[in-house]
């Protein structure tokens, strides 16, 4: 059976509340608490076997949310040659 690619699943509720708790429901940028997004490292069509890895989410603010995918896209999706781990870093640098 394939894996849905819809966000409203509960397996993506589920993931994206383990990243809120796991980041003390705040931005990893800025620390702020309202309207936070679970933000994917590498992106949701990028790899589908880390779209429910913990350690691929960032709890980000709308705000922080559209800078990485925006203003800084060697951060978001757009740049596919990092690993994981230097996505990681990068996302939670300040």
């Amino acid at each position: 059976m394939e894996e849905p690619t819809s966000r409203n699943t509960k397996k993506y509720q589920i993931w994206r509340n383990l990243v809120f708790q796991r980041d003390n429901l705040k931005c990893r940028h800025c620390e702020e608490t309202e309207g936070l997004c679970a933000h994917h490292i590498i992106g949701w069509d990028e790899d589908k076997k880390l779209r429910y890895d913990l350690d691929n989410g960032l709890s980000l603010c709308r705000s922080c949310h559209i800078k990485i995918h925006y203003d800084a896209p060697n951060l978001g999706m757009k740049d596919r040659t990092h690993s994981l781990e230097a996505k990681k870093k990068m996302s939670i640098a300040k």
